[in-house]
C-alpha cells in the first residue's frame, strides 16, 4: 500500500493469488493493483474476468469500478457460455 501525504491512499498492491469480486464480476490473477483515484484495478500475470456466463483472458487486463468497463490487452481469448 502507497500513501500520499494528506490525500489517503495513493495505490494498493497485491501479489500471489488474486481473487477480486464485485456482484457478477469475479477476477482472478497473480497480481493487482489499485488506484482509488481512478478506480482502476489493472490485473497481470494471467488474469483472468467472469462476468456473468462470459469468461475473458489476456496477458493484462484494466477494469474501471466506476464505469464498469473492462479493457484487455495482448492474446485476447473471450468465451460465452450458457
Amino acid at each position: 500500500m502507497r500513501f500520499s501525504p494528506g490525500s489517503g491512499i495513493d495505490s494498493i498492491v497485491q501479489q500471489g493469488s488474486v481473487a477480486y469480486s464485485d456482484g457478477d464480476r469475479k477476477a482472478w490473477a497473480d497480481h493487482a493493483a489499485y488506484t482509488p483515484a481512478d478506480q482502476m484495478l489493472a490485473l497481470t500475470g494471467s488474469p483472468r474476468v467472469v462476468d456473468g456466463g462470459m469468461t475473458t483472458t489476456s496477458h493484462t487486463m484494466r477494469m474501471n469500478r466506476a464505469t464498469g468497463d473492462a479493457f484487455a490487452d495482448g492474446d485476447v481469448k473471450s468465451t460465452y457460455t450458457t
